[in-house]
């Protein structure tokens, strides 16, 4: 009985971490992913003028930052905020339609949303506040026009 021994004891060499990095549930951090390929550009966005142009959202005003589509495809997010492309909204939008691109999705435009009842999440409350001063307001005016009739 001695003689057996855990295939792995509680305390293993650390040569074992690097051999057998499945183990331990270790990621492989020293590879990178390889960089995804650039696509070329298509009679839908000919340029980085085209492609700014047809994404929206007033791209257009960074164009002079990009030198040629291969720049505009491969500069990294830091890249991107080290150019000035301000503020981070519209980084990451720029990002998500390069990925689009790289997908086959022709650029077009989308428009920012609209928040509805300013973002809160108590809409119900928020209407209703709104409501009451609205009737509070509409009989400060009705009053005003019977003080103003009686005079």
């Amino acid at each position: 009985m001695n003689r057996l021994r855990p295939l792995f004891p509680a305390k293993r060499p650390v040569i074992l971490d690097f051999l057998l990095p499945s183990l331990n549930h270790a990621r492989l951090l020293h590879h990178s992913r390889p960089a995804r390929p650039i696509p070329e550009p298509s009679s839908t966005a000919p340029d980085v003028a085209t492609f700014l142009t047809k994404i929206g959202r007033n791209m257009i005003q960074h164009e002079s930052k990009f030198t040629d589509w291969n720049q505009l495809m491969a500069t990294t997010p830091q890249q991107l905020r080290d150019m000035g492309i301000e503020p981070a909204r519209d980084r990451r939008y720029l990002i998500d339609w390069r990925e689009r691109y790289r997908n086959g999705i022709a650029p077009m435009e989308f428009k920012r949303g609209r928040k509805i009842d300013g973002g809160e999440r108590r809409k119900k409350m928020v209407r209703f506040l709104r409501a009451v001063a609205q009737r509070q307001e509409q009989r400060k005016k009705e009053e005003q026009a019977l003080l103003m009739g009686n005079k």
